[in-house]
């Protein structure tokens, strides 16, 4: 699963943000809104990844699932955290 340290509180609507973490060197990230797909990237030689979201999230609630996803094809289970905009 990958690790995410994210969100720096507080987050405001409409404003971009950044999301950061940390999963196996070159995996694939997907980052999902309320299991809507938004946005995607790969991780560095390190496993370290961030994508800014510059319209950030609209007001209201938003669960954000990271799935990392291998070379090799696998899929990780989403790490998940719970937004209130």
């Amino acid at each position: 699963m990958p690790a995410a340290e994210w969100l720096q509180p507080p987050v405001y609507a409409g404003r971009p943000l950044v999301v950061n973490g940390e999963a196996l060197p070159f995996d694939t990230i997907h980052v999902y809104d309320n299991g809507e797909w938004i946005a995607g990237m790969l991780a560095n030689d390190k496993g370290e990844w961030s994508v800014e979201l510059p319209e950030g999230l609209s007001e209201g609630s938003h669960t954000l699932a990271i799935v990392a996803v291998s070379r090799e094809g696998a899929a990780s289970h989403p790490a998940r955290l719970a937004v209130q905009v």
